[in-house]
């Protein structure tokens, strides 16, 4: 009885029973399991984020849940390289939606989102996000380029 004892302390103290449960903000940790560099990113630091970021236990994170979503809808899409991959394009496409429940008001996501629906010819889909995208973003983070990268969206559902 004492021996079962000790084993039940002994798990409950070093992480496998019911202490386990940590909750943690992913902005902490994002830098040890987002391996992107700022730049042209390598297939090896893609996959290898992917990995980090699947391997994570969502349910431990109380914060910035989104942002780890957005992380791993980036990923995908990267592996997709555009038009070529459609299965990461709809990985990527699940990721940012799971980033917009969390959030919806996610402009990060709510970009991806359209620009995802829009690179698979879902015009309708793309629109509703792009509209949502402007909604949400202040007017002062809209430039030239932003407005050109629009329209050359629209200008492929014509």
């Amino acid at each position: 009885m004492l021996l079962v004892r000790i084993l039940l302390l002994l798990g409950c103290s070093s992480g496998f029973g019911p202490l386990s449960g940590q909750t943690i903000d992913y902005r902490d940790i994002r830098y040890s399991v987002y391996l992107i560099p700022c730049g042209a990113p390598d297939s090896a630091s893609v996959w290898m984020s992917i990995r980090n970021l699947e391997s994570l236990d969502t349910s431990n994170i109380n914060k910035h849940l989104n942002e780890y979503y957005t992380d791993l809808g980036n990923c995908y899409w990267l592996l997709s390289n555009g038009n070529k991959g459609v299965e990461y394009k709809k990985l990527a496409l699940k990721a940012d939606l799971g980033a917009l429940y969390h959030k919806p008001k996610d402009t990060k996501a709510l970009w991806n989102t359209s620009f995802i629906y829009f690179s698979m010819g879902n015009c309708d889909r793309g629109k509703y996000y792009m509209a949502l995208y402007k909604k949400y973003t202040p007017k002062r983070f809209f430039n030239a380029e932003s407005i050109e990268q629009e329209k050359n969206l629209f200008a492929e559902c014509e």
